[in-house]
């Protein structure tokens, strides 16, 4: 990564669970992919201490997300196969 030069980040949806969904994110700069990564959010109650199912209103908004229906509009994910986002 190069300092004062544009960052583009991706972030999608890679997996919807019972009572988590997994999140992707990408850095990209000048054309390359530079930093992949992912985090497991869990649907919590506080008051039970345990996690509970996802919400289907919930479930549907992050459906939405999920990255292979994501609107690519950049070659570069195009011809990157390590991206999610590649089509």
């Amino acid at each position: 990564m190069y300092f004062r030069s544009d960052v583009e980040i991706r972030t999608y949806i890679t997996k919807i669970g019972n009572s988590s969904f997994t999140v992707g994110h990408e850095a990209w700069q000048e054309g390359e992919l530079k930093v992949k990564g992912q985090a497991v959010l869990v649907y919590y109650d506080f008051k039970l201490q345990k996690s509970i199912p996802l919400p289907d209103s919930i479930r549907e908004i992050l459906k939405t997300h999920m990255f292979p229906s994501m609107d690519v509009s950049t070659s570069d994910a195009e011809n990157d196969t390590d991206s999610p986002c590649s089509v």
